[in-house]
């Protein structure tokens, strides 16, 4: 029985970093990128609406902490 892929929601500011990221981890096959977010507010959001297994998130977001 095949596993289920590792759901990741990535998080950060810079839309080239988080392409990038989704880009990389897309070429492996037991990892599913499920959302990506610019700021904590849309990472919360996606946190709820796709229920990762994982969140990768830039430690230097603006407005929250």
């Amino acid at each position: 029985m095949p596993l289920s892929p590792i759901r990741i929601l990535l998080v950060d500011h810079h839309e080239m970093a988080r392409r990038g990221l989704a880009n990389h981890i897309g070429t492996y096959e037991d990892l599913q990128v499920v959302g990506l977010a610019a700021n904590g507010d849309e990472a919360l959001d996606l946190c709820g609406k796709t229920k990762p297994d994982v969140v990768v998130i830039d430690l230097d977001l603006s407005g929250m902490d």
